[in-house]
């Protein structure tokens, strides 16, 4: 799942790649088929997002 606090902005806002090493790779919503998405794609509550990263990013932001 998104976490809570990128719902409502824009990839590129996040600068989560800079910041964390975090790459997005797609976008699911809702059980729907993952999808490529750009770097003006503005997350929702329901997205599950894949992502290329560490171990020390996935547990930041996971809380595991």
């Amino acid at each position: 799942m998104v976490p809570h606090n990128w719902v409502g902005k824009k990839i590129i806002d996040l600068s989560v790649r800079k910041k964390d090493s975090i790459n997005i790779l797609a976008v699911a919503n809702k059980g729907q088929e993952p999808m490529l998405v750009g770097p003006d794609y503005v997350f929702v509550a329901d997205d599950t997002v894949f992502v290329f990263t560490n171990e020390k990013s996935i547990k930041k932001y996971t809380n595991k």
